[in-house]
């Protein structure tokens, strides 16, 4: 595992297996975006009990539904600090943390972003996943690319957005979340069979500008920040 900056302020942590990348991320993503355990500090066996029996049929199958985890690095101190008063770091997680300060210093982390990816899919969907990701440090980091954001996903067509909300529910994720993993999910993925494309949802509208306007909004920010240019 290495924790290396892509980006200015966005660090990635590249796993080689999606088992060793949830173990590393479970707690951390919970507490950030889940709806069942947000901003709760929870013991890993508790949560691998819970999942077994409300999700996985009797099997973890957590690592198997997620391929990417990203938290801002505001949550990693908070998390990190009732950690330490209410629970313990898991060895995997002390690993991460280490990683971390030793790509970015100690904190205060608030100017940064922290994701995770893995091999185990291959290059393209780490590709894809990574994407996805940055957009999601993008959202956090930079003001006015949350606000242009929240614009084009307040203007989508409202039965698309209750579908779209409709499934990050079920996947469960806190309402809070909502729009950071709409903006996310629409700017880099396959506006029409990403996980919440246009067919996907079961939408009968073959174009919605405010798709295509997130898609070229990412593009943009990445294009001028890679090239070291003010976004």
């Amino acid at each position: 595992m290495r924790v290396s900056p892509i980006l200015p302020g966005i660090y990635c942590a590249e796993y080689e297996g999606l088992y060793e990348l949830a173990m590393a991320f479970v707690r951390l993503q919970e507490y950030s975006d889940g709806a069942r355990f947000h901003r709760k500090i929870f013991e890993l066996e508790a949560f691998i009990a819970d999942w077994c029996e409300r999700k996985g049929e009797g099997a973890f199958t957590y690592p198997k539904r997620w391929n990417g985890y990203n938290v801002a690095g505001t949550v990693v101190e908070e998390w990190l600090a009732r950690v330490k008063a209410e629970s313990s770091l898991r060895p995997e997680e002390a690993q991460l943390l280490a990683a971390l300060r030793g790509a970015a210093g100690s904190p205060p982390w608030n100017g940064l972003y922290l994701f995770g990816v893995c091999d185990e899919e291959g290059p393209v969907e780490k590709a894809l996943v990574t994407e996805h990701e940055t957009a999601h440090a993008f959202f956090h980091l930079h003001e006015r690319y949350r606000r242009r954001s929240h614009a084009f996903v307040g203007a989508l067509p409202r039965d698309f957005r209750l579908r779209a909300e409709a499934v990050l529910r079920e996947k469960g994720y806190h309402r809070s979340a909502y729009t950071d993993e709409i903006q996310a999910y629409l700017s880099t993925g396959d506006i029409d069979h990403g996980m919440l494309g246009l067919k996907t949802l079961g939408c009968r509208i073959k174009r919605v500008p405010e798709i295509e306007g997130l898609q070229e909004h990412f593009s943009r920010w990445k294009r001028r920040l890679a090239h070291g240019e003010a976004p």
